[in-house]
């Protein structure tokens, strides 16, 4: 059985041509001279996967049994404030450096 460090090592071995493919691909669309309304909508669509993945662990972790492993819960709160950076730092991207007007209205609940 491999320990946690082989194993991530096997991952990213196993899973190296996949890495490249996708460096390749964004390398490709960023390269293209695109409308910023495309670029908008594309980070639009990032921003929104990391405000799911926040919300979606949040919810694990607001729904753990009272007897869950506190160092999973721990690790589960760092992934959620990671996916919460991830979002803030999308957001910023398209209202700082992509719209010129800033005049993108985003929607609350």
């Amino acid at each position: 059985m491999l320990n946690p460090k082989e194993f991530v090592k096997k991952i990213r071995n196993d899973n190296q041509a996949l890495f490249e493919a996708s460096k390749m691909n964004v390398k490709e669309y960023f390269e293209n001279d695109l409308p910023e309304e495309e670029m908008v909508n594309h980070f639009i669509g990032r921003m929104v996967n990391e405000r799911m993945n926040m919300s979606e662990i949040s919810q694990q972790i607001a729904n753990a049994a009272d007897n869950a492993d506190p160092k999973e819960l721990e690790l589960l709160s760092k992934q959620a404030h990671d996916e919460a950076k991830h979002y803030r730092m999308v957001r910023e991207v398209i209202e700082k450096h992509m719209t010129k007007q800033n005049t993108i209205v985003w929607f609350e609940k």
